[in-house]
């Protein structure tokens, strides 16, 4: 596997197989097929590990749980049939060798000699100077008027330009861990539990999930390929509008994923004119392809029509082939933008130092020979495929953009195949021709509205071998007789899917949204447009954050979450804007300003900087979903025994854990246990996600980590303090009464302690910790959140 570094051998059932008898992931109900991964064929999902009775995941996971994975069934079978894979979408021929270079720079040293830190958290939101460079390289580009800096300029000064519209600032950027992030993060920031979204489709798949999470509906536009084959996809007004009429927000992606459409001018001037009768409504462009034109063709960004109300999506890691650096942008006007801040913030902080200067180092630099070189690679294996497609038969939707070619299956193949299901058809494709393709249809909302025409998705981002061998293949498809799939299935329109039912409560999931809004609103008032009662400052630099002078336009409401975000007074920010103005002597923030170990560079400056790695696999490029399977079986044997579990399964530092071969009475912790997140902020964010509903309570200890305050209240989770008292002597440790803790978990769905204590630094006690086990047996349904960052 090029991501795990695992052997996948000719058989990805049996890999699949061994895998799951190795990893076992929690559930109580079977899904409807295995679930495998995306990358290696392993799978992810088994019905052997339910949670114990009583522990109840987050309702809002069922639509995931239950939902088929289309990616990762397809590389499953790929991988079992040895079939050309063009079914994933990153590019498997590496990222750039120069892009080794921003790594190995100044950039893996923490004290760096122009000053600041590169192992420590930027701003929130992302460093100013990766903000300036890319408010300057997109200002333009996107309808604002002309940077106000040299594009590079370590910070933008006030703009001496005449121009009528100001420029985009590094107010204006958001730096998120990658454009599924940003989408999230633009959903939870402008979005409420039962609010719609307006989306063309197909779509980006991510959204889907993204949406779900958060109890928002996506009501899908189709758009629809020219009948005769030529470039373009269009939409029908009138559906728009109906989708619009309810909409909280707009989604669209230009160029679109996965058709490779660029919007021409025309259509773009007649979205920003419908638009104009829906006021209230946000829009969200994802533009992460739009640095993959093919054949020179036309592009315009969707701001450059719609300036005042566009958020901007970009992706650096679609940008520079490089997936797994985990890098986006939200580019937009201040006032749209900050409330994204606050959301990332209260998920995941900041993305990761290091490649955040590696990239104000290539924005800085120029980018414009990589993409014009990256474009003339990427155009010529386009073409390649589309005349294989082709001569094979299909009808080639020829892209303008992206890592993608859309064609329709034609009739004579289809019969051949004995089926007209997409579904169906990329299967048959995979294990009669050996080139494994997606069906269209998961990127839709509901099944196409022309059953007659169908269609698949071939990416051409890969290395020659892979598309050599894919178009020997389809050629040989022309001539040779194949057997039909299965036998000869009958052919089957695709069909709606079954009405969704919770996978954990047995609930319906479409309800009455109107009833869960009026709840909602109830229990959370929104907030429009409220100034806050004080302003907001960067906990690091001491600039503000968010601005009273910049509310959203009137009708435009940022999600009623917001509200505690956006009237709580930051600490952190308010003391630190203080210190800069009295040149106190700053201990009020909580990061080594003394810099990381000089040994960490090293580890950035080894195999790990170039893509493609001397032992097989991607470092530049996305790793297996939760991190990749080395690093969690190496963080499961350190902590095994530690934690409580039996003996690590093989020693410490192995690449792939073993079947145990202790007595132990008690497993060992293997990867299936391990997560690897952004932070310990995001693991938070994520344990309250998965475990909590909106409504639910959590008992914490307190004083505590301050960050799951902000967590907690973006998913409508009440944290209910139990207060940790000191010594009155002086002593160490701090403690907590009984009879308080026990109120508060009468009614819990999670516990959540930080040991040792942030901020005391109390390590409890093994007596301690045994009356906790003792209390926690009455209340068996309680989660466990052990917040253990200092340990």
């Amino acid at each position: 596997c090029a991501f795990s570094g695992a052997k996948l051998g000719g058989d990805g059932a049996a890999v699949a197989a061994t895998v799951a008898a190795r990893l076992p992931i929690q559930t109580n109900v079977a899904p409807s097929a295995p679930r495998f991964c995306g990358f290696s064929g392993a799978r992810l999902f088994s019905t052997a590990a339910a949670p114990a009775p009583g522990k109840r995941v987050a309702s809002k996971l069922s639509m995931l749980m239950n939902k088929p994975n289309i990616f990762a069934e397809s590389t499953m079978l790929a991988n079992k049939y040895n079939s050309a894979n063009l079914g994933q979408g990153f590019p498997s021929y590496g990222a750039p060798d120069m892009l080794a270079t921003y790594l190995t720079q100044e950039n893996v040293t923490d004290i760096r000699p122009n000053g600041g830190f590169a192992f420590q958290y930027s701003v929130p939101g992302g460093s100013f100077q990766l903000r300036d460079v890319v408010a300057s390289h997109y200002s333009e580009a996107l309808g604002y008027g002309p940077p106000a800096a040299p594009y590079g300029a370590p910070e933008l000064k006030e703009s001496s330009t005449t121009s009528a519209v100001p420029p985009l600032t590094r107010d204006g950027v958001l730096v998120t861990v990658g454009g599924q992030e940003a989408i999230y993060t633009a959903l939870s920031a402008w979005t409420d539990p039962g609010d719609k979204v307006a989306a063309l489709t197909p779509c980006y798949d991510g959204i889907f999930a993204s949406a779900s999470l958060q109890d928002v509906e996506i009501v899908g536009v189709e758009t629809r390929p020219d009948p005769e084959g030529k470039q373009g996809w269009s939409w029908d007004e009138a559906e728009l509008r109906a989708a619009l009429k309810d909409a909280r927000m707009f989604y669209i992606t230009n160029p679109s994923a996965p058709t490779g459409s660029c919007y021409s001018v025309d259509e773009l001037n007649q979205l920003a004119t419908i638009l104009e009768d829906y006021p209230d409504v946000v829009v969200v462009a994802d533009e992460v392809y739009h640095h993959a034109i093919l054949n020179g063709a036309e592009y315009n960004h969707v701001s450059s029509f719609l300036r005042d109300r566009t958020l901007s999506v970009f992706s650096a890691g679609k940008s520079f082939s490089c997936t797994g650096w985990r890098v986006g942008f939200i580019a937009g006007p201040p006032d749209l933008v900050g409330p994204c801040r606050l959301v990332h913030t209260a998920i995941n902080f900041c993305p990761a130092t290091p490649v955040q200067h590696a990239l104000t180092a290539l924005y800085t630099d120029g980018i414009q020979s990589f993409v014009t070189a990256n474009s003339e690679v990427l155009n010529k294996k386009c073409e390649k495929l589309c005349h294989v497609l082709g001569k094979a038969g299909f009808t080639v939707h020829r892209p303008d953009a992206g890592y993608f070619v859309v064609a329709e299956v034609p009739a004579s193949l289809r019969e051949r195949a004995g089926t007209d299901c997409d579904v169906e058809l990329a299967k048959w494709l995979t294990m009669e021709v050996g080139v494994t393709a997606l069906p269209l249809t998961p990127f839709y909302t509901a099944p196409p509205s022309d059953p007659s025409r169908v269609f698949l998705r071939f990416a051409f981002c890969k290395d020659d071998a892979t598309i050599g061998l894919a178009a020997e293949r389809l050629a040989a498809l022309a001539h040779t007789p194949l057997a039909p799939f299965l036998g000869g299935a009958t052919k089957s329109a695709p069909t709606a899917a079954a009405e969704p039912i919770c996978a954990f409560s047995g609930a319906k999931l479409g309800g009455d949204g109107a009833a869960v809004a009026a709840t909602v609103a109830a229990r959370l008032p929104i907030q429009t447009n409220v100034a806050p009662s004080a302003p907001r400052f960067c906990g690091f630099s001491g600039a503000r954050l968010f601005s009273t002078a910049a509310a959203p336009a009137p009708g435009k409401r940022v999600a009623s979450k917001l509200s505690m975000l956006m009237n709580k007074p930051n600490i952190f920010a308010e003391s630190t804007m203080l210190a800069n103005k009295y040149n106190s002597a700053n201990l009020g923030q909580g990061f080594p300003s003394y810099g990381a170990p000089d040994m960490l560079a090293t580890y950035l400056t080894q195999e790990n900087v170039t893509d493609i790695r001397p032992n097989g696999g991607f470092a530049f490029q996305y790793s297996v979903p939760g991190g990749s399977f080395q690093l969690r079986d190496v963080v499961a044997s350190h902590y095994s025994e530690a934690l409580g579990y039996g003996p690590p399964a093989a020693p410490y530092g192995a690449p792939e854990l073993k079947e145990s071969s202790t007595t132990s009475a008690v497993p060992p912790l293997t990867r299936d246990g391990v997560l690897v997140t952004v932070g310990g902020q995001e693991a938070i964010y994520t344990a309250l996600s998965a475990w909590t509903d909106p409504g639910d309570k959590v008992a914490a200890l307190t004083p505590c980590y301050d960050g799951i305050f902000a967590s907690a209240s973006l998913q409508d989770v009440e944290i209910v303090g139990v207060e940790t008292r000191p010594d009155p002597e002086g002593k160490q440790g701090w403690s907590w009464d009984e009879a308080e803790l026990r109120a508060a978990l009468k009614d819990a769905r999670m516990f959540y302690i930080t040991n040792p204590s942030a901020p005391t630094g109390s390590c409890y006690s093994v007596d301690e910790l045994n009356q906790l086990a003792t209390i926690l047996e009455d209340y068996p349904d309680v989660v466990v959140g052990g917040d253990e960052g200092y340990h």
